[in-house]
């Protein structure tokens, strides 16, 4: 079975699925965040930064922790490039699309 999707804004999303607006970020959430990114080399931090400009901050840890345990690479290492990093980024997103869109196709079966 195909499963074909395309990379969409938020904004673009039908309104039932997008993140709430306003919505306060859960406690410490925000700084959990730029703690964790600081960590990051700054290669990886820029590309990460426009990977997840729409996300809110609990989207974003739990993006951060899923590419701790998915991806092929350290997070903290300094010797990737952006390129490299990018690429990390795109397969390790593709991975949780293809899950999300997998589990999606699998409602629509169950009908």
């Amino acid at each position: 079975m195909d499963i074909d999707f395309r990379v969409v804004k938020t904004s673009e999303l039908p309104p039932r699925f997008r993140p709430p607006t306003g919505r306060k970020s859960y406690r410490g959430a925000q700084r959990q965040v730029e703690a964790r990114k600081s960590a990051l080399p700054d290669p990886f931090r820029d590309v990460l930064g426009r990977a997840t400009e729409e996300l809110t901050d609990e989207e974003e840890i739990v993006l951060l922790n899923r590419l701790e345990t998915g991806l092929d690479a350290d997070l903290s290492d300094p010797g990737c490039s952006q390129k490299e990093w990018k690429s990390l980024v795109a397969n390790g997103l593709k991975r949780e699309a293809n899950r999300f869109m997998a589990a999606a196709a699998r409602m629509q079966q169950e009908g």
